[in-house]
């Protein structure tokens, strides 16, 4: 598969992504993607990558491995008496 592919805009603003390119990526007939504005550009991805990078994002500010923040909020909320 190639780095850069070219494509044309058709008429509605349809975007045909070739057959090769939805394939490597999982993009499925009939699926939602997402359209994630970047500085140069748009970027498309499913919904399930961008979970994905969000939680890795999340998980990057998370010390050592076995924390669980299900854990932590809950124990934060039992202690915290407005929550109740």
């Amino acid at each position: 598969m190639k780095d850069i592919v070219r494509v044309k805009i058709a008429d509605a603003g349809r975007l045909v992504i070739p057959a090769d390119i939805r394939r490597a990526y999982g993009f499925s007939e009939g699926e939602e993607v997402l359209l994630c504005p970047v500085a140069d550009g748009i970027e498309i991805m499913t919904p399930a990558a961008a979970l994905k990078r969000a939680q890795d994002r999340v998980r990057s500010y998370i010390p050592g491995d076995d924390l669980d923040l299900t854990d932590e909020l809950l124990a934060a909320r039992t202690d915290d008496d407005s929550l109740r």
